[in-house]
C-alpha cells in the first residue's frame, strides 16, 4: 500500500526521455514522498537519465504480466487506476528474485504526453536492455512450472491452462519476450519459477505431443487452438531472434492473433519488437504509432509491412503504402524470417529489390489442395 502523502505524483509530469524505476528505499521514506510497501519495504520511483549498457548502476528487471479486466486505485495519483494484479505481481517477482530495481508498466510509463508516447515507443529499448524480464503468470500456472522444474515435461491439462493465460495472448507478450534473452517465468502468489528455456522447450514438446494426440494438421491445430499455435511461433522467435534481424513482416505476423485494448497497444508493440536499438526511433514522434511503425521500419530498409490487407495512401507517388488506420493484417499470417523487403523509395514509386515478374498459370491438384486447405479449413480437430 502507499503512504498518505499529498504530494504531487511521481507519476504525472516526468521529465521526457528518462527512465523511471521502482527502488527499495535505503532509509525511512520522509513523509512527502510516496511509496508502496513491498515485502515489508518502502518502494519509491526513481529516475536515471537515461539507459546505459553496462552500467552496474542503473541494473534493472521488468515484470511482464497481463492486466485483466480487474482495475485498482493508483497508490501513487487517485486521478488513475491500475491493475488489481499489478502490487501481488510486483510482491512475488521480488520475492523470488529481489530484484534491485524494478521497471513496471503501471509505475514506470507516464500518464501524460508526450512522456507516455515517449516511453512506448522506447519500450524494445528498455526490454533489451534489462539485466532479466521476469514473466509472471497467473497462480493457476504454478503446477505447469513446479513440473517443469522436477521433470522437463508439461502434461496436457498444463499446457491448455497455460495457453488461457491472459499473458499469451497480449500485443505485449510478443515484444516483452523477445527484446532479451534471459526471462524467467514465475506463478503470481507463489514459490514457482523456471528458466524461459525450460518453460518453452517444455511447451513445444507438449503441443507437438498434443496435436499428434488429437490427430491434427497445421492448418487444424492453428484454426481451433490459436493461442497454442501463436505461442508455438513466439517460442521460434525468441529462440531464433538473437541471431536473425526481425523484420516487420514477421512481426505483424507474430501479432496477428494477439490481443489489443486499443489499436494504439497493437502498434506501439510492434515498434517495440522492431527497435531494440534507440537509433530506430525517430524524434518528435508522430502521434499516430502507426505511422511511427512504418517511419522506423523504413529507416532499417525494410519494406515488408506493404505486404498487407487494407486500404493505400492517396498521396501521390505513395500508393505502395498502407494507410494508418486500423491493424495492418499480414496476406499471409505465417512464421517468417530473414532480412525483410529492401526496396528504394522515388518521388513517384517504390522500388523493391529481389522481385520476380510472374505470370498466369496453371496450379496443380496439390497446390490446389493446399490452397484450399488454408482458407477454407475451420478446426476440425477433436
Amino acid at each position: 500500500m502507499a503512504n498518505n502523502s499529498t504530494s504531487p505524483s511521481p507519476t504525472r509530469n516526468p521529465k521526457d526521455g528518462v527512465l523511471r524505476l521502482l527502488v527499495p528505499s535505503q532509509s525511512n521514506v520522509p513523509t512527502d514522498r510516496l511509496s508502496i510497501q513491498i515485502g515489508g519495504c518502502p518502494w519509491v520511483l526513481t529516475e536515471i537519465a537515461d539507459i546505459v549498457p553496462g552500467n552496474e548502476s542503473a541494473r534493472f528487471t521488468c515484470i511482464s504480466y497481463a492486466w485483466g479486466s480487474g482495475k485498482a486505485a493508483h497508490p501513487f495519483d487517485a486521478r488513475e487506476t491500475m491493475s488489481d494484479r499489478t502490487l501481488a505481481v510486483i510482491e512475488t517477482a521480488v520475492r523470488i528474485r529481489r530484484p534491485a530495481a524494478l521497471w513496471v508498466d503501471a509505475f514506470s510509463v507516464g500518464f501524460d504526453e508526450p512522456a507516455r508516447s515517449i516511453c512506448l515507443n522506447r519500450m524494445g529499448e528498455i526490454y533489451s536492455q534489462a539485466s532479466e524480464v521476469v514473466v509472471v503468470l497467473s497462480e493457476t500456472c504454478s503446477s505447469m512450472l513446479a513440473q517443469i522444474r522436477r521433470s522437463d515435461q508439461v502434461g496436457s491439462e498444463s499446457l491448455l491452462k497455460f495457453a488461457r493465460d491472459g499473458w499469451v495472448s497480449r500485443v505485449w507478450t510478443y515484444q516483452e519476450l523477445v527484446s532479451n534473452n534471459k526471462v524467467l517465468f514465475v506463478a503470481e502468489g507463489g514459490d514457482s519459477w523456471a528458466e524461459a528455456e525450460d518453460v518453452l522447450r517444455g511447451v513445444s514438446y507438449a503441443i507437438n505431443d498434443y496435436t499428434k494426440a488429437q490427430a491434427c494438421n497445421s492448418f487444424d491445430f492453428r484454426s481451433r487452438y490459436p493461442r497454442l499455435d501463436d505461442l508455438e511461433s513466439l517460442i521460434l522467435d525468441w529462440k531464433i531472434g538473437p541471431y536473425l534481424e526481425r523484420s516487420a513482416y514477421q512481426v505483424m505476423s507474430g501479432m496477428d492473433q494477439r490481443d489489443a485494448a486499443r489499436v494504439e497497444e497493437y502498434y506501439y508493440a510492434m515498434v517495440a519488437a522492431i527497435s531494440g536499438s534507440p537509433a530506430y526511433v525517430k524524434s518528435p514522434w508522430p502521434t499516430n504509432p502507426a505511422d511511427q511503425f512504418m517511419i522506423n521500419c523504413e529507416a532499417k530498409g525494410d519494406y515488408s509491412f506493404i505486404y498487407t490487407t487494407g486500404p493505400r495512401s492517396t498521396v501521390l507517388g505513395k500508393g505502395w503504402r498502407p494507410e494508418p488506420t486500423g491493424r495492418l493484417k499480414a496476406i499471409f499470417s505465417w512464421p517468417s524470417y530473414g532480412d525483410g523487403q529492401s526496396g528504394s523509395v522515388h518521388p513517384t514509386h517504390i522500388q523493391l529489390d529481389g522481385m520476380w515478374r510472374v505470370t498466369p498459370g496453371s496450379i496443380s491438384s496439390a497446390a490446389k489442395k493446399f490452397v484450399e486447405d488454408w482458407l477454407n479449413r475451420r478446426g476440425q480437430c477433436v
